[in-house]
């Protein structure tokens, strides 16, 4: 039980980015890193992750790099990737795609698909190793068939920009429907874009409707923003402001600006009343 809400209000922030959520996990998670009955290393990967995303002082940042250094020195995959990410994006460090490279490695050699996908995009951009497409786009295939969609996301990626491999929005597209097929709301989401404008498909509003539907259901919220635009503008469907503010009014428990769309839909509504 502790276990799910350490995990619950550290992702808290993320469902709902009003309440600072934060400022409460972190004494908490600091309280039960040497709790006896719980995994340390378990513990202190979430203390990292709560750090990772919310650390505003130097203390809390010094504090961090300190727990997952410690992740390099233990078999402890999910860490060791934190730290590897740390530096790859040079979050509360100096970036460093070679440092990031040295942490990878081990996890690479144990199979930790995220780690994987992470050495991809680095092969993919040239990034702290030589620039190489292609095996950027095996590893990919591989993390896709194994059940990571973020292999099939990023391979489409590929043949949308041409990197590597012959430009293909076709292609790109078939490879974002693989990514549907394992519940991807990303995946779905851009799916709904390439039919809404006809990227590598017949353009198709009602299309487009459906995967907007399928990926707000699974809690995208520009998704559920274009949902309600499309109810608000009478695309591919009937003009329903009643259902538009619905899925404004949803979307905006995730982005809170959505809710300049509801003022725009109430309005609206109280000039239909007049």
């Amino acid at each position: 039980i502790l276990r799910h809400f350490c995990q619950t209000m550290v992702n808290a922030n993320e469902v709902n980015p009003v309440i600072p959520t934060h400022r409460i996990i972190l004494p908490i998670l600091r309280y039960f890193v040497d709790y006896p009955y719980i995994p340390g290393d378990w513990m202190r990967y979430n203390l990292a992750v709560a750090l990772d995303r919310y650390a505003t002082t130097d203390e809390e940042r010094n504090e961090l790099m300190l727990l997952i250094n410690d992740f390099d020195e233990i078999d402890f995959m999910e860490g060791r990737h934190l730290l590897a990410k740390v530096y790859y994006e040079g979050r509360h460090v100096k970036q460093s795609f070679v440092a990031a490279l040295a942490v990878l490695e081990i996890n690479v050699r144990s199979a930790y698909m995220p780690s994987i996908i992470l050495l991809a995009k680095m092969l993919r951009d040239g990034n702290g190793v030589t620039a190489d497409p292609l095996q950027a786009a095996e590893l990919f295939i591989s993390a896709g068939l194994k059940g990571d969609p973020d292999g099939y996301l990023l391979l489409a990626e590929l043949f949308q920009q041409g990197r590597g491999v012959e430009k293909s929005e076709e292609r790109a597209l078939d490879y974002l429907k693989k990514a549907v097929e394992q519940k991807s709301k990303v995946g779905t989401h851009n799916v709904g874009c390439a039919y809404f404008v006809g990227k590598g498909c017949k353009q198709s509003y009602k299309k487009a409707l459906n995967y907007f539907k399928a990926a707000a259901d699974l809690g995208n919220p520009l998704s559920q923003i274009n949902l309600g635009n499309m109810y608000y503008n009478g695309l591919g469907v009937k003009v329903d402001l009643k259902e538009a503010r619905k899925w404004y009014v949803k979307a905006s428990e995730m982005k809170p600006e959505a809710l300049d769309l509801v003022k725009v839909v109430d309005e609206k509504l109280t000039e239909s009343m007049e």
